[in-house]
């Protein structure tokens, strides 16, 4: 059962065909700014000594019972007519990038100066509300319109259905009583600003809103970013504690690099963090080893018998709390347990002619009854093994993926290619590399050869069950 090993390295087939049905796998008011002729600005002050403050200008435009863009006017209006209804609704966009990563809201303020009002002497109900239906583009938008190209959801709230964005808000995130006392008035919209922070995507926006419980012609007036007084122009103020952004450190300390390793090893691992980490995960040639280690010494025992001879790269990643992370630089080492792991090249044939080894499945099949429909084709290539030793052992691991569900085994034989040299990449159930046909047989539907008359009889034939997962051929004779 053992085979000494020529000289040259060699190439062999393999065939798997199966017996049963089965699949194997591994009004108003002018005014306008162009959407970004001022831009968004920021400013930064420091607030507690492990905070800081940003103050942030806004794009800014307000809504009409009309089809024109307000956005270089001078005024946002807020405006109730007819009685309980909305006239006029102001639209803001803030630009948040300029928050560094990570960082944790504390609380953030929205300043409008009033500086028109009706004059009645009680409050107006102005509440500020998230955009959440559509993304207004503010030198394009209307009454009608969040953007040239997309109307606001249609709404029966405003006089002659105009939509004023109505049904594309959330409820409001503050409201302000707002008397008609001139100067700046503060909505704290905290949580509004962390949702946006926490979730970029969805910062389509704010938008202010009129009083609906007040009578016609009642209103409050505050200045835009247009307002020729730069002093009333509107602000968002965040106050945040910064992110930790820094990324744990990390290497390995255990195999050496360039060292010879067998059997059982300690795969070992040293982490720190400005902060703490949070969890070291060990790989080698990127695939994990076992669980995140939270604790140190962040180190497992590692089975190199599960690994092909010759060398591999170990390595971690490490993560804090935070979120960020980091890569230790691959240390290599040499196993050397006289095991090899080869890869395939493989495809599998069914009754046509079409080359199928980009595929994700091999499939065995049986059709009609007892013919084969399909049978799996592979190609190891063996130069990877020592000149001259012995093979011991040789096995074939296919992974069960999908079957017929019938609740018996199904006869599954491990056949070498003898007639031909396929191409894997070209192969078919009709040819062996999409020129020269598989030799002539009766054995499938139609006549399709599918390499049934070019195969060996079977080294190994297990009966497989229908439970998923690895299935082994021992081929030791064959290698």
């Amino acid at each position: 059962m053992q085979n000494a090993w020529a000289r040259k390295a060699l190439v062999f087939s393999l065939l798997v065909v199966g017996a049963a049905a089965t699949v194997v796998a591994t009004a108003p008011w002018p005014g306008a700014m162009p959407m970004f002729s001022k831009g968004i600005g920021a400013a930064f002050t420091s607030a507690a000594p492990d905070a800081a403050t940003v103050t942030l200008t806004p794009q800014d435009t307000y809504l009409n019972l009309d089809s024109v863009n307000y956005s270089t006017a001078p005024l946002l209006a807020t405006y109730t007519w007819p009685d309980a209804r909305v006239a006029n609704t102001v639209v803001m966009k803030f630009d948040l990038s300029s928050l560094p990563a990570g960082a944790a809201i504390q609380e953030a303020t929205l300043h409008l100066a009033l500086v028109e009002s009706d004059g009645v002497a009680d409050t107006y109900a102005v509440g500020a509300h998230k955009i959440t239906g559509k993304t207004p583009v503010i030198n394009q938008a209307t009454g009608l319109n969040a953007s040239t190209s997309t109307p606001w959801t249609p709404s029966t709230c405003c006089t002659n259905n105009t939509p004023l964005a109505q049904a594309d808000i959330s409820t409001p995130y503050d409201t302000q009583m707002v008397d008609t006392a001139p100067g700046f008035k503060v909505w704290t919209i905290t949580r509004l600003v962390q949702e946006w922070a926490a979730d970029p995507a969805s910062n389509r926006g704010m938008l202010i809103n009129s009083d609906t419980a007040k009578p016609r012609d009642r209103y409050r007036f505050f200045a835009s970013m247009e307002n020729p007084t730069t002093t009333l122009r509107p602000f968002l103020r965040v106050t945040y504690l910064a992110g930790d952004v820094a990324p744990p450190t990390v290497a390995i300390s255990s195999p050496g690099s360039g060292a010879t390793i067998s059997g059982n090893v300690t795969v070992l691992a040293t982490a720190s963090d400005n902060v703490g980490v949070a969890g070291v995960r060990l790989t080698v040639d990127g695939k994990a080893i076992g669980n995140e280690l939270s604790t140190s010494p962040y180190g497992l025992t590692l089975d190199t018998t599960a690994l092909a001879d010759g060398v591999h790269t170990f390595s971690a990643i490490a993560r804090d709390a935070a979120g960020n992370t980091n890569t230790a630089a691959g240390v290599s080492a040499t196993v050397l347990n006289g095991i090899l792991v080869l890869a395939p090249q493989d495809t599998y044939l069914n009754l046509d002619t079409t080359a199928h080894s980009t595929e994700a499945l091999l499939g065995t099949y049986t059709w009609p009854d007892n013919k084969p429909a399909n049978a799996i084709l592979m190609k190891f290539d063996l130069s990877a093994v020592p000149k001259g030793v012995f093979i011991k052992e040789a096995t074939l691991n296919l992974a069960l993926v999908e079957s017929d569900s019938v609740a018996d085994t199904y006869a599954i034989r491990a056949q070498k290619v003898v007639g031909m040299n396929p191409d894997i990449a070209k192969a078919t159930g009709a040819s062996a590399d999409g020129t020269k046909s598989w030799t002539a047989n009766p054995c499938c539907s139609n006549n399709v050869p599918l390499a049934q008359a070019d195969v060996s009889t079977p080294y190994d034939t297990p009966l497989i069950a229908i439970g998923t997962g690895w299935k082994t051929w021992t081929l030791t004779s064959m290698a």
